[in-house]
């Protein structure tokens, strides 16, 4: 279910909160991003990131993953589970959603209670 970010903040999912209004945010944001692109540590970034990806490719290759989605595709479309078709009923027509979807709440297979 979807929070706001001062309850994000609270709950520790935000390190912080820059801006309240989407225009203030995008000025805040590309001015952070031109600043890092124009920084020492920009080069190094994204000599990681490559590394990075080239690793990852190698022990798995994108082509399995984009194999695995369509599989979990096939099953969410033709399986025998229809809270797939649910949950696009209630999304087309705007209908809110009446609870978490259980496999977003693990918290509550676990036993864990919500903050009040």
């Amino acid at each position: 279910m979807p929070i706001s970010s001062k309850k994000a903040l609270e709950i520790g999912l935000l390190d912080g909160i820059f801006c309240k209004h989407p225009k203030e945010f995008l000025e805040k944001l590309k001015g952070l991003l031109v600043s890092f692109i124009n920084s020492k540590d920009f080069e190094d970034f994204i000599d990681q990131k490559r590394r990075e990806r080239l690793k990852d490719w190698y022990i798995k290759p994108l082509k399995a993953y984009l194999e695995e989605e369509l599989e979990k595709m096939r099953l969410n479309f033709y399986g025998f589970d229809p809270s797939y078709h649910i949950a696009r009923y209630y999304f087309v027509r705007r209908y809110p959603p009446f609870r978490t979807p259980p496999y977003l709440a693990l918290h509550r297979k676990l036993g864990f209670q919500s903050p009040p």
